[in-house]
């Protein structure tokens, strides 16, 4: 059994927050799983929503509220935080040593010149003299490259789920973290594919994430997610029947006839989505190169039928999306809950590999960030 505590795991997307307790077995287990909405008539205004958000999150943590963890780690996707990819660079008229020490120096020294706060720099890859390598100890050159992930969380959230958190958890640390660096390090780790083109789906945003050389080379958002497919398909004004239509729709359990009109709906409601996601692609395209390979991270409930939609990032054709979270079904041993969280369950994935020692579970093959 593991000598850690339990940590506790937030995630945060455009539409809801969710929670869970990961403890740290040999066979990692998933409790108290809980999610909900932050409502229909969220605030349009960020900080606003915060503020709604950290009431949701009050509300969760009566649950937990009597196991201590050591650790919170809470997973922000858009519109919560903002990345832009960087390059430091370092130069010298004869060939030098170049150390990690040397490395991490100059991604700090870059991290003190933001002005702000809530910045993460992650080093995404190292180049010496144009090729890129991995530092151990020291590797001569006279280029240096580091290609960065500046990512800042969102002040408001950052304020006011740390205050919802110090009244319960005084002493735990509390760690911000990326979606697209989580879901990046995942992908990376299980399939170990060096190119790829990672798609986020959420309630009302989706994020794209194309993996170039083992590292995040391209960013970017859509505002538009799996909600307005689910109200497209209903006939009525409630998204249940909408939701129900889908599911007997990626089932299969439909007759021919209902299955083509669940299907025409669904492609007719996700067309503005389409037309965001190609134009997206488009600038991938024409900067990084673009796999077709694609990872879809989406709702359980929603990642069979919205494969059916998503257009190729390289080609005129749909993708034939891999469906990540059906690799981690068998992962985790749910202790207490039915439930299936995809965007939890990702992270949870993370959480233990960084945090569990190395005879419990193998590391993941990149770090994409630290957890203190």
């Amino acid at each position: 059994m593991s000598t850690l505590r339990p940590t506790l795991v937030i995630d945060v997307d455009s539409s809801s927050i969710g929670l869970c307790l990961l403890t740290h077995d040999a066979a990692p287990s998933i409790s108290n799983l809980k999610r909900v909405s932050l409502g229909t008539e969220s605030p349009p205004e960020i900080t606003d929503r915060a503020v709604v958000l950290s009431a949701k999150l009050k509300e969760l943590l009566t649950s937990v509220a009597s196991i201590k963890p050591d650790r919170v780690v809470i997973v922000v996707s858009s519109p919560w935080f903002e990345t832009a990819l960087s390059l430091l660079t370092s130069s010298s008229p004869a060939p030098t040593a170049f150390t990690r020490q040397a490395i991490d120096a100059t991604v700090q020294k870059y991290k003190k010149s933001l002005t702000g706060s809530n910045h993460q720099v992650v080093p995404l890859s190292v180049r010496i003299n144009g090729y890129t390598t991995h530092v151990a100890t020291h590797v001569s050159g006279t280029t240096l490259e580091i290609d960065v992930a500046t990512s800042t969380v969102n002040d408001a959230l950052v304020a006011e789920c740390t205050k919802v958190l110090r009244a319960v958890y005084a002493d735990a640390s509390i760690t911000f973290i990326p979606s697209t660096l989580v879901q990046s390090e995942v992908v990376l780790s299980m399939w170990g594919d060096s190119y790829g083109t990672i798609l986020s789906v959420h309630g009302d945003c989706t994020d794209v994430t194309v993996l170039v050389r083992n590292s995040v080379g391209f960013l970017a958002s859509v505002p538009s997610g799996s909600q307005s497919f689910v109200s497209g398909v209903s006939d009525s004004q409630s998204t249940v029947d909408g939701a129900s239509r889908l599911a007997l729709y990626a089932a299969g359990t439909l007759v021919p006839q209902e299955a083509e009109q669940v299907l025409t709906k669904l492609t007719s409601a996700s067309d503005a989505w389409r037309a965001s996601l190609k134009t997206v692609f488009a600038t991938a395209q024409n900067t990084v190169p673009t796999p077709s390979r694609m990872y879809l991270c989406a709702p359980f409930d929603v990642g069979q039928w919205l494969s059916k939609v998503i257009p190729s990032p390289s080609t005129n054709e749909m993708a034939k999306p891999v469906v990540v979270v059906d690799a981690l079904r068998a992962y985790f041993t749910l202790s207490d809950t039915p439930i299936r969280d995809t965007f939890l369950m990702l992270a949870c994935y993370v959480v233990h590999t960084r945090m569990s020692p190395p005879s419990v579970v193998v590391k993941a093959s990149r770090v994409l960030y630290s957890i203190e």
